[in-house]
């Protein structure tokens, strides 16, 4: 046997020296870790209405950097972590954050804590001025103000709401009949966001609907290479099906309702983005609808509490294998030195994947792993991340973006451990991404993988 003194660097980047025995001939032996066990860090946010991300930094430990949005717990290095966080707006309420400890230590195989409290400035009433126009003398409009929380207002012409709460308001409105007149209602400028002593200001336009004139609607449709399945009803029992971007012509003014469904071309499906339906069709002008196909990731069916994939790693495990999809495979988990998992994720469709790992340390207090996440879109922030959580639900290591490799350090606890990755999308945006996920455990040289052959 061979004595080598090497210097490793650890998941938060700091290098230490450790001595690591490897036999002639042989292999590199997997990274070795500091002898301190790891500790918890906590950090809870508090304070800001539900659904609101805060934005709170955490760094130390040699480089460990995280940025977080609602509160959560890491199983980091020991040593000393600074918590910063930084003022928010929210629906034209200012936020403040405070920091209960701006510095804390993680002690070895004990827990830190901090927490970061906003709480709402001064929030000065506002108004909200909503214009009413194009109705005849005398007809009253119909016109609701919502803002959730209860917030509601029903109004009949122009009003000024004023001493209202500083937040966002939806204004909407409803057709109105004057005798044997129609007239068609638009809204500009909702939802409007009142500011703190502030005003916002939307608008509520009336037209009447000449049953005697017509007027156009144009369908544009996008991202397919065939036809798409739209559909467009309206007034008088109207249909029309169309599979390409389409002029219609001579229509009754009215609301046309435009639906479309999801379209197949070879084994991938497309699902359709609508954007300015029902639409209101005006006498003698022309009025838009766009339809855009993006491409569909039919949901696995896995979730957090059901994982799509399971594995095994040990050092005496065969080789690396790839594998392409779920395969729901509680009961007989692949066992390996690497997996490299192939999937895809949209939204809508399917906006997560879910890997259930078990990992068979050797004899260091910790075990590091690689993890590397290669995406088809290339977006800033990445719309995809993974994370890894052991079965406390502490966040081990930092997240995986696209692009991203990481060698994250796996405490040593009981000689083996269940930990569960999260492959999740962030954002609102439409997307599709495939993308392939590598777990490098024991490969020591690099991981070649080969197809999972059951």
């Amino acid at each position: 046997m061979q004595t080598i003194r090497r210097t490793i660097t650890t998941l938060a980047g700091a290098s230490f020296a450790a001595f690591v025995l490897i036999a002639c001939g042989g292999g590199e032996a997997p990274p070795v870790d500091t002898n301190d066990d790891p500790g918890v860090l906590s950090v809870a946010i508090a304070g800001l209405p539900d659904g609101v991300d805060g934005n709170v930094n955490v760094s130390g430990a040699g480089g460990f950097a995280d940025t977080l949005t609602a509160s959560e717990t890491f199983l980091v290095p020991a040593g000393t972590y600074a918590i910063s966080a930084a003022s928010i707006t929210h629906e034209g309420v200012p936020y403040a954050a405070s920091v209960s400890s701006a510095a804390v230590t993680v002690p070895s195989g004990g827990v830190g804590a901090s927490t970061v409290t906003y709480a709402a400035g001064d929030a000065a009433p506002g108004t909200l001025q909503v214009n009413v126009g194009g109705l005849p003398d005398g007809a009253d409009a119909d016109v609701q103000v919502t803002r959730s929380g209860g917030f509601q207002a029903s109004l009949t012409a122009t009003s000024t709401l004023s001493d209202v709460e500083p937040g966002t308001y939806a204004v909407s409105a409803q057709d109105v009949t004057v005798g044997d007149d129609v007239y068609g209602a638009s809204v500009s400028g909702s939802p409007a966001t009142v500011p703190t002593g502030g005003t916002a200001t939307a608008t509520v336009t009336y037209t009447f609907l000449d049953p005697t004139t017509v007027g156009t609607l144009q369908v544009d449709i996008g991202g397919l290479a065939g036809p798409a399945n739209v559909t467009i009803t309206g007034p008088g029992g109207f249909t029309e099906s169309i599979t390409q971007t389409t002029t219609l012509s001579d229509l009754i003014p009215g609301n046309y309702i435009v639906s479309a469904t999801n379209v197949t071309e070879g084994s991938t499906t497309f699902a359709p983005i609508i954007d300015g339906s029902p639409a209101l069709v005006l006498p003698e002008e022309t009025t838009t609808v766009d339809v855009t196909y993006v491409q569909f990731a039919a949901n696995d069916g896995d979730a957090a509490s059901n994982p799509g994939l399971f594995v095994q790693f040990r050092a005496t495990s065969p080789g690396p294998v790839w594998v392409e999809g779920a395969r729901f495979n509680a009961g007989a988990r692949i066992d390996t030195k690497g997996i490299q998992y192939r999937n895809e994720l949209s939204r809508p469709g399917d906006p997560s994947d879910w890997l259930d790992f078990r990992l068979v340390h050797g004899q260091s207090p910790t075990t590091s792993i690689k993890v590397d996440l290669e995406c088809s879109i290339n977006e800033s922030p990445s719309p995809v991340r993974v994370q890894i959580r052991d079965s406390s639900g502490n966040k081990v290591g930092n997240s995986t973006s696209c692009g991203g490799s990481r060698t994250i350090s796996v405490p040593n606890v009981g000689g083996s451990g269940i930990y569960l990755v999260g492959i999740e999308t962030f954002g609102i945006d439409p997307f599709y991404a495939s993308y392939v996920l590598s777990i490098d455990a024991y490969c020591f040289q690099g991981c070649t993988f080969e197809p999972f052959d059951p």
